[in-house]
């Protein structure tokens, strides 16, 4: 018996090799699971640069970097839900807490490419383009009232026309697989709802939509 499961020892260490690995850039295209929706979990394993003492941005779960076409810079997406990489988060938020009748709250970062280094930038001194939406949902009410009662709040700001000179950006980390940085300070101008605290850092997974 002990001779048959040495035999076949080598062939299990062997079959991973004989039918091919998958890079990181193939991964990131397929499935639905993905690094850049699943908040640290995936993506810890390829996003390096952020100190231990420095907690991420509280109910983060998406992260993604999109290269922008024109190849002009970077849009960062972030969510506290699962969202798909795309260029327009707003659209995958809202269908996303819409189906499954839930809140949540999205917003990206345009960044040009002289931010795409190492580096603490003020928000109020460069061009970032801003987009936030939040969404609020309350369940379905007793009786013959049964859809989900669903509104949506968004916006775009550019930083330094309302989030205030204190709103940073520091990136600690660029390469091919993902950004990861630190916010602090950004605000939206918004008061109903009450928007989220988006202090800390972040993973930034780099995706084509």
């Amino acid at each position: 018996m002990t001779s048959k499961y040495l035999l076949w020892t080598p062939l299990l260490i062997l079959i991973p090799s004989l039918f091919g690995r998958e890079s990181s850039g193939e991964t990131l295209r397929h499935g639905s699971s993905l690094p850049g929706n699943t908040i640290p979990e995936g993506s810890q394993a390829i996003c390096g640069g952020v100190p231990n003492d420095v907690a991420l941005i509280e109910n983060l779960r998406t992260g993604w970097a999109v290269d922008q076409a024109s190849g002009s810079g970077v849009r960062l997406v972030f969510s506290d839900r699962s969202l798909a990489c795309a260029d327009d988060e707003e659209a995958s938020l809202l269908a996303d807490t819409e189906k499954e009748c839930a809140s949540g709250w999205s917003f990206s970062l345009l960044l040009p490419a002289e931010l795409l280094s190492p580096g603490i930038y003020e928000l109020a001194e460069r061009q970032v383009g801003f987009r936030h939406t939040m969404t609020v949902a309350e369940p379905p009410g007793p009786g013959c009232d049964s859809s989900c009662n669903f509104g949506g709040s968004g916006g775009g700001l550019i930083p330094g026309s309302g989030t205030g000179p204190g709103s940073t950006l520091e990136i600690y980390a660029v390469s091919d697989e993902c950004i990861t940085g630190r916010l602090t300070g950004l605000e939206t101008g918004q008061f109903a709802p009450p928007p989220p605290n988006w202090d800390g850092a972040f993973h930034a997974v780099r995706c084509t939509p």
